[in-house]
């Protein structure tokens, strides 16, 4: 860059007034409510410029971040994005305005908020580091979800809270936090081709398709968002090659966390195996049930890796149906119409996916039961209440060791059958999956199994009498991977119970 050019940037940068020329500010949309990431994005912009002297007055940061942004944290450090009233709680948008807050802080932010907001970030990569797949992903649920820019975030994240660990002493966590920074990487590095460029959505759909893609998602802008994040990330690993990796809680030991504030998911993970289940019964964009099941061993997405919606939202795809597929209990009511608890409560409010949703709109509640995490094994179960269609109350049961999942549901209510969704990894955009409905000679028995990169997964009825019904509605269901192809576990009574297993 010539002198004079230097110049003149450095004199356009600092006539910016930030009430002025930014959109997500008090000045012009005069609404708390929309004081969200963009507003802490701007900040952080903003900070930066002042540390190189192109700006002056950083003392009305101090009222967002107060105002607006640490009420936004939860206790495990997570940051729920959206109106306050009813926030919708992307992953997505909780790890990046950590990483933007966290800019703010390595380059020298030491105002009044800067102690609460560095425990609010601890907290939360601590939380994140649990959250971390064996693959070295985030949580799937809410807008953005499984876009490459989610990891860059994480990277980032958790590079510069190995470094603050090491300084700490607190050598194996900083080991965690390494390991997690480098699985993150190696998760957008799955999806770079050969000439450079990155599927920025978790899928092998060409970019023009727009297939699990958002609205506002563009192949040039969030390419470039991701590798700009790893950059700021290696700018800011000057020690990290002094600290030793270690597992993260994914890869060893046995652990059940269930997040608070409106992230409604339950995590539970044992020795290189991880399961999702969403327990938000009123979200036509993250529906329940286990949405996502991992292990370290097996192609991510065969599990699958993401569920379908009840409502596309800000998605777009280029084929399947949208429906609510994930595991998650089904029954026929006495009309002989099928139910399941993936189709949610509907509220009284038409879903509005800018303003988000009531968490507690259309009624039901959901509890978690009982959990443990003993050597080798997690335990735990989820109480659904209603209203759902002839059914007063849910228990849906998860057991998990490596490399199988025990599911059992049961149901109270006036039904004819009781039944289990299953949904199957059936396309990424290259590749197809081969779906065996597996009967067995001489046996009463019948079960699913699916042929996926290399790999495989069964899916076992346990509860005798139990048939695999493929319903044509489930044929084709979209996802940000690609298609899921859904089966339907049948059998009479209150109770059915399966197992996933994942062969090594």
């Amino acid at each position: 860059m010539l002198p004079e050019q230097a110049t003149a940037w450095k004199q356009q940068l600092s006539r910016i007034e930030p009430e002025q020329t930014y959109i997500f500010t008090m000045s012009k949309m005069k609404n708390p409510n929309r004081m969200i990431n963009w507003n802490a994005i701007m900040i952080s912009g903003e900070f930066l410029r002042a540390a190189e002297g192109l700006a002056a007055d950083t003392e009305w940061m101090e009222t967002y971040i107060r105002s607006y942004h640490l009420p936004r944290f939860t206790g495990l450090g997570l940051y729920q994005d959206g109106p306050l009233d009813r926030p919708n709680s992307p992953f997505a948008y909780d790890i990046v305005t950590r990483f933007h807050l966290g800019v703010m802080l390595e380059n020298g932010y030491d105002g009044g908020c800067a102690l609460e907001l560095r425990d609010h970030l601890r907290r939360g990569a601590l939380s994140s580091l649990l959250a971390l797949s064996p693959h070295g992903e985030i949580p799937p649920r809410g807008r953005s979800a499984q876009h490459q820019w989610n990891e860059a975030a994480a990277a980032f994240v958790f590079t510069t809270h190995a470094q603050q660990a090491n300084a700490a002493g607190e050598h194996g966590l900083a080991g965690a936090f390494r390991r997690a920074a480098d699985l993150c990487w190696q998760a957008i590095s799955r999806w770079q081709v050969d000439d450079g460029k990155l599927h920025i959505v978790r899928n092998h759909y060409p970019s023009e398709a727009r297939h699990g893609f958002e609205v506002y998602s563009n192949h040039t802008c969030y390419s470039l968002w991701t590798a700009a994040a790893l950059a700021y990330t290696l700018l800011h690993s000057e020690e990290l090659d002094d600290i030793s990796p270690t597992l993260i809680p994914a890869e060893i030991g046995s652990r059940v966390l269930e997040t608070d504030g409106w992230f409604q998911t339950v995590i539970a993970a044992v020795d290189g195996q991880q399961m999702l289940v969403q327990t938000s019964v009123n979200d036509p964009y993250n529906i329940p049930g286990i949405v996502r099941i991992q292990q370290s061993s097996l192609p991510p997405l065969i599990g699958p890796s993401s569920a379908g919606h009840a409502d596309r939202g800000f998605t777009g795809f280029t084929e399947g149906d949208i429906f609510p597929l994930s595991y998650t209990p089904a029954w026929q009511t006495e009309d002989g119409k099928w139910h399941s608890l993936s189709e949610g409560i509907p509220g009284t409010l038409e879903f509005d996916r800018d303003g988000g949703i009531d968490p507690q709109d259309g009624g039901g509640s959901v509890q978690v039961e009982q959990s443990s995490a003993t050597d080798g094994a997690t335990d735990f179960t989820l109480l659904w209440r209603g209203p759902f269609p002839g059914v007063r109350e849910i228990r849906t049961h998860y057991r998990q060791v490596r490399g199988k999942i025990e599911v059992r549901y049961e149901l109270q209510g006036n039904i004819q059958h009781v039944g289990a969704l299953i949904p199957l990894m059936a396309y990424d955009g290259r590749e197809r999956s081969v779906i065996h409905h597996v009967m067995l000679a001489g046996e009463e028995t019948e079960s699913i199994r699916v042929e996926y990169a290399g790999a495989s997964l069964e899916v076992i009825p346990t509860t005798e009498g139990t048939n695999v019904v493929w319903p044509e509605e489930l044929t084709s269901v979209a996802c940000r991977n690609g298609l899921l192809k859904g089966a339907r576990l049948e059998c009479t009574g209150s109770r059915i119970s399966f197992i996933v297993r994942l062969p090594e």
